[in-house]
């Protein structure tokens, strides 16, 4: 027994495998040791590792393999639609100039501008068809960004926003017929620009492509340029400004102000030679801006405080004062005069410069024009326009109208007052000398009168009563009295006042002067008729 159980012992400690062959060896019989029961053991296991749903017979998850082959597949769909999209993006042309310009920053291309006019002229279109084919933008693709700006005859036919902004970009680059292109580096810089014109004999893309490729020596040179001024400071960095600028598209040099006004800041020495005209080149935009904003007295300032700068030359003294004439015509705020007078100063600065001649021209171009416009004015309105001549010359030369008025009030004033006190004192200095001479001439007459009387014989007395003699002797001589102090202040004052009052009346020029010399006249010969009439 005790054999027995430890022989069953030992067998329940072994593995199923080894316990099998162990029962097997010693020849017993049981029933989990028979040799079917230990086949299907085996047929068990084999299926258990073969069908297990998770592993194949090399130890590999199933699921690892379909998530890896799910990866592939979506990696592969994702990179064809961005195949896709990168096919049909690259070679399409835009209508939208910011749009374009964006683009061109985001890839670092240039950009094709091809200004057409559909309605305009039959070429402009096919070219236009021509240029849309996928083998010339395929062709380009890797250059350009393009860009078709359209411009049509018919407004009705185009939305009025994007019309308007079409014609203002075709001004900004001077387009002059259709089609026109224009080639811009990255950075906005214009290397090419001009009338594209198909022979009719070749192919039309080849000579497109030929024409564009006519701007690629510009193109370097611009974009040399430009990176010699980014790497450059102080005066060099200011003669290379000049040089690219020299470079740029005659139209597009306004697009760099800001270069333009750093050259006298770079070059403060003068030392380039440069600092006075770009001194001028600055005052031109501030002088524009001013005069956009209708301050044209400004604008002209602009240009006549560079004058005084040492870097500034006769000849670009004489620009800035004809620049200056320039901002006063287009402003319609100055005279005549005023503009004549600028171009004058201008003429001074440098008599020798070949500009001499036109500005000669313009002047009497100005005058010339002036007095035609006078011949078909009246005198009055003449003198309306010279009183505001005379207000804008007070102007330019700084003084004060308003104070210049009170002072011109305040002295004829004093002058009238004066002469008024003038004519008081004459008047009573008049009243008693010719009253002291009436007296005189009463009281001699008086004392004649007397004497004569006194010597009278009886008789004589005789023939006049004592009445009349005292009658003669005092009222007769009061009256011949009265007529000399009239005489005195009235008659011999009259033709004073008559006399002068003519004269001045003339002096006016106002064409009645014929009417206060008939008055005098013929109230002159009423006195005389009166006078021969009521005389004894």
């Amino acid at each position: 027994m005790s054999d027995e159980h430890n022989e069953n012992n030992g067998q329940e400690m072994c593995p199923p495998e080894a316990g099998t062959g162990m029962v097997a060896d010693s020849g017993v019989n049981s029933g989990t040791g028979t040799p079917d029961a230990a086949e299907s053991a085996r047929n068990a296991d084999s299926t258990d590792k073969t069908e297990s749903p998770g592993k194949t017979g090399k130890g590999f998850p199933l699921k690892i393999i379909f998530l890896a082959a799910g990866a592939v597949l979506l990696a592969a769909a994702v990179i064809f639609c961005l195949s896709m999209l990168k096919t049909s993006a690259s070679g399409s042309w835009l209508t939208s100039y910011d749009e374009a310009r964006d683009e061109a920053r985001r890839t670092g291309k240039d950009v094709f501008f091809c200004f057409t006019g559909s309605d305009w002229n039959q070429e402009s279109a096919d070219v236009f068809a021509a240029l849309s084919r996928k083998d010339f933008t395929a062709q380009l693709d890797d250059r350009f960004v393009f860009c078709n700006i359209n411009i049509m005859r018919d407004s009705s036919r185009m939305d009025a926003e994007t019309l308007e902004t079409n014609y203002r970009l075709a001004g900004k680059y001077a387009v002059e017929d259709f089609p026109f292109f224009v080639l811009l580096t990255a950075e906005g810089d214009v290397y090419g620009a001009g009338v594209f014109r198909f022979s009719g004999n070749g192919d039309i893309l080849e000579e497109a492509t030929g024409f564009i490729s006519t701007f690629d020596g510009n193109r370097e040179t611009l974009v040399s340029l430009k990176n010699a001024v980014k790497e450059a400071e102080g005066v060099e960095r200011a003669r290379r400004i000049h040089a690219f600028l020299s470079a740029v598209y005659p139209s597009q040099y306004n697009e760099y102000e800001e270069m333009i006004r750093a050259v006298p800041s770079l070059d403060a020495g003068n030392e380039s030679g440069l600092k006075g005209s770009y001194l001028l080149q600055s005052a031109w935009f501030d002088a524009a801006a001013l005069l956009q904003a209708g301050k044209a007295e400004e604008a002209v300032g602009c240009f006549t405080g560079t004058l005084d700068d040492p870097a500034m030359t006769p000849a670009l003294k004489q620009q800035a004062l004809y620049l200056a004439a320039g901002m006063y015509a287009a402003g319609n705020q100055a005279s005549a005069e005023r503009i004549i007078s600028l171009l004058e100063q201008a003429v001074a600065m440098d008599p020798q410069n070949m500009g001499v001649a036109q500005i000669n021209q313009i002047i009497e171009g100005i005058r010339q024009q002036a007095l035609d416009s006078m011949r078909d004015m009246s005198d009055s309105i003449i003198g309306q326009r010279a009183v505001l001549f005379v207000q804008a010359e007070y102007e330019a030369l700084g003084m004060d109208l308003g104070q210049v008025q009170m002072n011109y009030l305040l002295t004829t004033g004093a002058k009238m007052l004066g002469l008024t006190l003038l004519m008081v004192a004459t008047a009573v200095l008049s009243g008693l000398l010719s009253s002291r001479t009436a007296a005189k001439i009463g009281m001699e007459l008086r004392g004649q009168v007397f004497t004569r009387v006194l010597s009278f014989s009886n008789n004589e007395l005789n023939k006049f009563s004592i009445a009349s003699l005292i009658t003669r002797s005092t009222n007769d001589i009061q009256q011949v009295q009265m007529v000399e102090v009239m005489l005195l202040r009235m008659v011999l004052y009259a033709p004073i006042i008559g006399i002068g009052g003519i004269i001045r009346v003339a002096g006016t020029r106002t064409g009645l002067s014929w009417i206060i010399v008939v008055a005098v006249v013929a109230i002159f010969v009423l006195v005389m008729t009166l006078l021969a009439v009521a005389m004894p």
